[in-house]
């Protein structure tokens, strides 16, 4: 079957790799044992100002079908008060046969109550679209599209956010050793009872309070689904290295990798609009360039 990325597909890619650039910490001050300040100190984490990632997907689904995507990625912050949180712009390129369609993303501090702007970029019809983002099931099953590998992607925006702590009640049921690394666990409870989950529980480091866990539960506290998340060093910035998301009702998995990153390279704002979008992804490299060394 031919790798093809739809409309739908890159709304849930773009919201999902921006969020996870956005959620990407360095160290913090240590926080007490209330598991609110906890889950405050773990969402203000310092992250860079900007950076430049390449980042692959890989996907296994419906009992042994493959499929992978490659990118690269540049994003940027903005501090308060500043109603834009961050923004990130990316270029396929890999499959070549979809090479250089392109992602736009501006994302909005969560005060500001609106969805991201997002953009996508057809080099084939050189046409830029704004796209509109929907929302997704999360009882567990299967929302797959014929011909449209990208939509078995178990990594979406509402599981990757760094959630505003206000919105859940937290409850700090302990601590424990999770693949070696001491780590406190917090149950959240979202205060909207119609939100798409019923609750989440996070293991988060106690040396670096790097989230290391994530298990999602539906409303009828079933665990549905599970990130884990593999953490480096980049001079003095934690970012990720690797996210592990696994559908526990179907099985499927995603794997997303994140490599040759640069932080805090002063990118100017330039690059993060619909005009880059529209020069190409040659263009986009000639200006990275500048940057990354």
């Amino acid at each position: 079957m031919p790798f093809v990325i739809t409309r739908n597909s890159v709304r849930r890619a773009l919201a999902a790799l921006c969020v996870l650039a956005c959620a990407t910490p360095a160290g913090a001050a240590a926080p007490g044992p209330d598991p609110g300040r906890l889950m405050r100190n773990a969402y203000e984490l310092y992250g860079g100002d900007d950076a430049f990632s390449r980042l692959r997907f890989s996907f296994e689904y419906d009992g042994g079908k493959t499929g992978a995507l490659e990118l690269v990625m540049a994003y940027k912050r903005y501090p308060a008060p500043a109603e834009v949180e961050s923004k990130a712009i990316m270029f396929n390129v890999y499959p070549l046969d979809r090479k250089d369609v392109a992602y736009l993303g501006w994302f909005y501090r969560a005060e500001q109550g609106r969805d991201a702007d997002q953009w996508l970029y057809l080099p084939e019809l050189r046409t830029t679209r704004k796209l509109t983002r929907k929302p997704r099931d999360y009882s567990g099953t299967k929302r797959r599209t014929e011909g449209d590998e990208f939509s078995v992607s178990e990594l979406d925006m509402e599981e990757l956010a760094p959630r505003a702590p206000g919105l859940d009640r937290h409850t700090l049921l302990g601590s424990e050793t999770l693949d070696g690394q001491a780590a406190y666990t917090v149950e959240s409870v979202p205060l909207d009872p119609d939100g798409p989950y019923g609750k989440r529980v996070t293991w988060i480091a106690k040396d670096a309070y790097l989230p290391l866990r994530v298990d999602y539960y539906d409303h009828q506290m079933h665990r549905v689904k599970t990130l884990e998340f593999t953490w480096t060093r980049v001079g003095e910035v934690w970012v990720w290295k690797r996210v592990v998301a696994v559908n526990r009702v179907s099985g499927d998995k995603t794997v997303l990798e994140q490599s040759d990153v640069r932080v805090n390279l002063g990118l100017p704002d330039e690059i993060f609009t619909k005009r880059a979008l529209d020069q190409g992804g040659e263009t986009f490299a000639n200006r990275m360039s500048r940057y990354v060394r």
